[in-house]
């Protein structure tokens, strides 16, 4: 499992893509459900559970989810793997990539292996993703050593939590820059609607969105209206405020073909 995590891992990357899955339970030809008996939480090797094992084995460190489900009484187990940053991801100091259905050493695909580097080299990280964007620790050893002396998480999930709570108190979003060697974010006290600005409003919606999408759940004109505290007779407001967003770029219509625009759902532009 290992070995496949590296290789999707590290083509998740090659290929632009934010993650990459490994499915337990699926027959390879017909992609019919045939089920599966292996229970990752479960499973043990050399007396350690599964994922604290493959943490120990996978360089660096890169974030990756059992699901396990069932579909007409037959378990389906799914491995959430998240795409490269930084450096190819190892396995026991091997790495791998997905060349057609095969998973190969990537030393023995030199032209696979040069792009992957250019990819990864040019990755420059955009400060709209930090919400839901896999975190990295800038000691993996330390992150894990902490996160079993419960001191700390091993992999941070405190921008998520921030602007939830900004949401839930109905404070302005929260505002993350980047410079050339900082990052800076800055916190508002309350403000009211009328007193915010353009960009305020449209940053807003766009976290909303974001959250909502993680939570598996969609931006809408009643949500976005709950989210500011606006009467709900005034939907032209939420409604001003998700056409400004979608004009910058941030959100999308979830079904660009819904004709329904009272009844619309949105998506972060990513998603």
């Amino acid at each position: 499992m290992g070995e496949y995590i590296s290789a999707l891992s590290n083509a998740a990357c090659l290929y632009d893509q934010q993650r990459a899955y490994l499915l337990y339970g699926i027959e390879d030809k017909s992609r019919s459900i045939i089920g599966t008996s292996f229970s990752p939480n479960k499973h043990r090797v050399k007396n350690q559970e599964l994922k604290n094992w493959l943490d120990t084995q996978l360089k660096p460190g890169i974030v990756f989810i059992f699901h396990e489900l069932f579909r007409d009484g037959l378990k389906i187990v799914i491995v959430e793997i998240y795409s490269a940053f930084g450096f190819p991801v190892s396995f026991k100091n091997e790495c791998f990539i997905r060349v057609g259905t095969y998973k190969k050493k990537l030393k023995d695909h030199l032209g696979q292996e040069r792009q992957l580097w250019e990819k990864l080299s040019k990755k420059n990280f955009d400060v709209l993703r930090f919400l839901d964007h896999p975190p990295k620790s800038r000691n993996e050893q330390m992150g894990q050593l902490m996160r079993r002396m419960g001191i700390c998480e091993e992999r941070g999930s405190g921008v998520d939590k921030v602007v939830s709570e900004a949401e839930f108190f109905q404070l302005p979003a929260p505002n993350f820059e980047k410079g050339d060697d900082f990052t800076r974010v800055t916190l508002y006290s309350h403000q009211k609607l009328g007193n915010m600005d353009k960009t305020d409003k449209v940053r807003a919606a766009y976290q909303h969105a974001s959250l909502k999408y993680i939570s598996r759940d969609f931006m809408t004109n009643t949500s976005l209206r709950k989210r500011f505290n606006i009467p709900s007779g005034n939907y032209p407001t939420a409604s001003r405020i998700i056409s400004d967003s979608v004009s910058d770029g941030l959100i999308k219509l979830y079904d660009p073909k819904s004709g329904s625009k009272k009844f619309a759902k949105y998506v972060p532009y990513w998603a």
